[in-house]
């Protein structure tokens, strides 16, 4: 089912981000390893900075999975 008007590419541009978003994982993780145990010659502002980032690329992974599972490209609740 084609969805008219604005939103006609979210389902496109969430796959899109799907495929990206393995990619996306396997830097978080080798960055959570680099910033949670092997930092040792860093100053401590970089350390706090890449922990800040790293606990929000989590935060933005669990939403993007939620949107994922709550994704429905079939349903018309709001086109009639």
């Amino acid at each position: 089912m084609r969805v008219p008007g604005p939103r006609r590419h979210v389902s496109t541009v969430l796959y899109t981000k799907l495929a990206l978003f393995f990619i996306e994982i396997i830097w978080l993780v080798i960055g959570s390893y680099w910033s949670l145990g092997d930092y040792k010659n860093c100053d401590w502002t970089v350390i706090i900075t890449v922990r800040f980032l790293i606990g929000l690329a989590w935060i933005g992974v669990v939403v993007f999975i939620i949107m994922i599972g709550e994704f429905n490209p079939e349903e018309s609740c709001c086109y009639g």
